[in-house]
């Protein structure tokens, strides 16, 4: 396995996992930004959050270590998140199809976490801010193409 290979998809998926980190911080620098902005914006913006930073979720143990540290743990693991992501598309992507294979999986991950999150009910996911996240998803898989030239 070329090793050039790994360090790049590793590299633009750790990257990819700091979408939801960024949306978080850039809305949250914003103070007046939950006043300010109708429902449906925010309900948009929360779920945009939610699905593209899955261990968000982990950050509920600031109440024992600390906000930073809580904070440092949910951001560090999303990147280890997606850098095991990075890992095994640049193992197992050998042609375009294995790599769509594994987008369309990962696609199928993110809408079970959604449903999830919905109650599991269909009529409270969030389909713009699914579907928003699906193209962001489908960056570093575009980014990983496009740089190792993917041909089969």
């Amino acid at each position: 396995m070329n090793m050039k290979k790994i360090l790049i998809s590793m590299f633009i998926f750790c990257s990819a996992g700091l979408f939801g980190p960024a949306i978080r911080i850039m809305t949250s620098l914003y103070q007046k930004f939950d006043n300010e902005i109708s429902m449906s914006v925010y309900r948009f913006i929360y779920g945009l959050v939610i699905y593209t930073w899955p261990t968000q979720q982990f950050a509920v143990i600031d109440v024992n270590v600390g906000w930073f540290l809580a904070t440092v743990l949910a951001i560090g693991l999303n990147i280890l998140l997606f850098g095991f992501l990075g890992l095994i598309v640049a193992l197992c992507a050998n042609s375009k199809t294995r790599m769509i294979g594994i987008y369309i999986f990962v696609c199928i991950l993110v809408f079970i976490f959604a449903f999830w999150g919905a109650g599991f009910s269909i009529f409270y996911l969030n389909w713009f801010a699914f579907i928003m996240t699906l193209f962001l998803y489908a960056i570093p898989f575009y980014l990983f193409w496009r740089l190792v030239k993917i041909r089969k």
